[in-house]
């Protein structure tokens, strides 16, 4: 396959927002057999692309923009450690069906497997839709955690390690601060891969426990330095870390991590303009960021540990943060809406 050809014709080529859009759709394109993804399924004719922008917006852990006048969206699913890196549009196949295909970036392909199973379920639950096809498929996540590692453990080992499918950091604290080390001197993708890993990790108390006592200060300070990265990936993992370790240990924060967390919420709230390169292939905002960084700093505000009176956001920032938490409604939301509208009378 011409992989020119087909990221030419799987990209962008006007801004993806985020936002609605009031201007007509553009003409369906067909898509070749041969550049059709493994994940498609044939729907209804003539649905709109904004049918199925609603059915996305109900799926947790899930970042995307999209663009309703060329039926498309860019977006990225969050599970447990992993995720994956897809595109997705409206198309037609040879007989002028109207299809759904979703394309795999970059990531865990079960994943992206689990991700359609969970879309292409929702659409089929709206007879309106008409999709035929619902794709499934499952993983053992543990199992195939190290499969590319070159250090094979044994199955003894992997029992220690992992329980429930999350790490028991308790059983090797030491991999606290390898870990530490690779996401703070390793490529992007090792960075992005160990963060998540300690994200999931840390929804477990005794983890949480074990990172704030072997990764404590330096820890939270090596993830308000990931926050100003522009990959939306490693910044969404590392709100989620920090989410947990605010709501178990507040006392490993400082002020100028808050400060950090809030100036993330402004910079990844979802804008009405963004980037138009038609080349991009990165998220530039992640409403799965403004959230988790919302909920820490509602701990932070609870845990009174640290004073976030003196942080301030410019207006467009503050509006972004408030629309999009007051569209996922929670009384950790509701506490930082609060403090930023009072930021900005």
């Amino acid at each position: 396959m011409d992989m020119k050809i087909d990221a030419d014709l799987l990209t962008d080529k006007d801004s993806m927002t985020g936002l609605k859009e009031t201007k007509t759709p553009k003409p369906l394109t067909v898509l070749a057999p041969q550049l059709m993804s493994l994940f498609n399924t044939t729907m209804a004719n003539n649905v709109a692309f904004t049918e199925v922008v609603k059915l996305l917006e109900e799926i947790p852990n899930l970042d995307f923009e999209h663009n309703n006048i060329l039926s498309s969206a860019l977006g990225i699913y969050y599970e447990t450690s992993k995720r994956v890196q897809f595109r997705l549009g409206l198309y037609l196949n040879p007989k002028k069906e109207q299809i759904l295909d979703c394309r795999r970036i970059k990531g865990d392909s079960f994943v992206m497997g689990n991700f359609f199973t969970i879309l292409t379920q929702k659409m089929s639950a709206k007879p309106e839709l008409g999709v035929k096809v619902v794709y499934e498929e499952k993983e053992d996540e543990v199992a195939s955690f190290f499969e590319d590692d070159e250090d094979t453990m044994t199955q003894e080992e992997l029992d220690a390690l992992f329980g429930n499918g999350h790490l028991q950091l308790e059983n090797d604290p030491n991999l606290v601060k390898h870990l530490m080390k690779e996401i703070e001197k390793s490529d992007l993708e090792t960075q992005v891969n160990d963060t998540g890993l300690l994200a999931h990790a840390a929804t477990i108390e005794s983890n949480a426990k074990t990172l704030a006592a072997e990764g404590g200060k330096p820890l939270v300070e090596l993830l308000e330095g990931k926050l100003q990265h522009n990959n939306a990936a490693l910044v969404r993992q590392s709100a989620v870390l920090l989410k947990e370790l605010t709501r178990m240990h507040p006392e490993i924060f400082s002020p100028e991590t808050a400060s950090s967390m809030v100036r993330a919420m402004g910079k990844w709230a979802p804008k009405e303009q963004v980037d138009q390169n038609k080349n991009r292939s990165d998220l530039v905002s992640s409403k799965s960021t403004v959230t988790n960084l919302a909920a820490g700093i509602s701990s932070l505000m609870e845990a009174q540990m640290v004073n976030i009176q003196s942080i301030k956001l410019s207006e467009a920032d503050v509006t972004g943060v408030i629309t999009t938490l007051q569209k996922y409604p929670s009384p950790q939301h509701e506490n930082v809406v609060q403090w930023m509208n009072e930021m900005v009378c």
